[in-house]
């Protein structure tokens, strides 16, 4: 027989977080993307239905075609505030999410550097 070693082996890479699949990562971020998309066209839509709305306006008659774009402007400005992709579109991907830590510790350091020149330049003013 064969003795069992007591230990616990991983076969992934190092820093690899446990039970987290890279493409699971990369679907969500993929899927933020596709969302911000559709926001878009949804954007372009509601801006036409907004500049249709706005060609009735000098009329002094309540028309078929004015109750048609009052429609479309609600229904294209629901869709852009309260649709499915509306709180997937504000999320930040990954990517983004590295690049605002890296801005705040180098901007962090440079303000920090900043007030700290200013303080040994002018002692007298911060008394």
């Amino acid at each position: 027989m064969t003795e069992v070693d007591d230990f616990l082996a991983h076969y992934g890479k190092k820093g690899m977080k446990w039970g987290q699949r890279k493409a699971a990562r990369q679907q969500e971020s993929q899927d933020i993307i596709d969302a911000r998309a559709r926001q878009e066209d949804r954007k372009k839509a509601h801006a036409s239905a907004v500049n249709k709305l706005d060609s009735y306006s000098n009329a002094s008659k309540y028309t078929k075609g004015q109750k048609a774009a009052e429609d479309a402007y609600f229904h294209s400005r629901n869709e852009l505030l309260y649709g499915p992709d509306a709180k997937t579109a504000q999320k930040k991907t990954r990517g983004e999410k590295v690049a605002d830590r890296v801005v705040m510790a180098v901007g962090g350091t440079i303000v920090a550097g900043l007030i700290t020149s200013a303080v040994l330049l002018h002692p007298n003013d911060w008394k």
